[in-house]
């Protein structure tokens, strides 16, 4: 009777830690899957034909662009580097410069 008791609780005490846990695992895989979400850019489109659309460098590590990089414009256009945009929205729910939600930009604009 005692074990099955223990595996009772054990089962509960299982459950109760992953219905907590749920809402913040939902959030964190929302915060990976923004990034698909987000517009690619290339170097001649940030650098080239006269036009400075977007800074002449990331606003995160402040390099300037290099015709390889991978660059990813948010939806209040601001441009990063791809790994230091993605490294910081694992972190944080904002743009590293205006503080304006890019999860719920990308779902509200989806849903226009």
């Amino acid at each position: 009777m005692a074990g099955g008791m223990g595996i009772f609780f054990a089962k509960w005490y299982h459950r109760l830690i992953m219905c907590t846990l749920e809402p913040h695992i939902k959030e964190r895989m929302a915060r990976q899957a923004i990034m698909d979400h987000l517009e690619s850019c290339t170097h001649e489109h940030i650098v080239g034909h006269g036009k400075k659309l977007h800074p002449a460098e990331c606003a995160i590590c402040l390099a300037a662009w290099q015709p390889l990089d991978r660059i990813k414009v948010t939806p209040c256009k601001h441009t990063f580097h791809e790994a230091f945009v993605a490294s910081w929205l694992k972190n944080a729910d904002t743009c590293a410069l205006c503080r304006l939600d890019p999860v719920s930009a990308v779902a509200q604009h989806n849903s226009v």
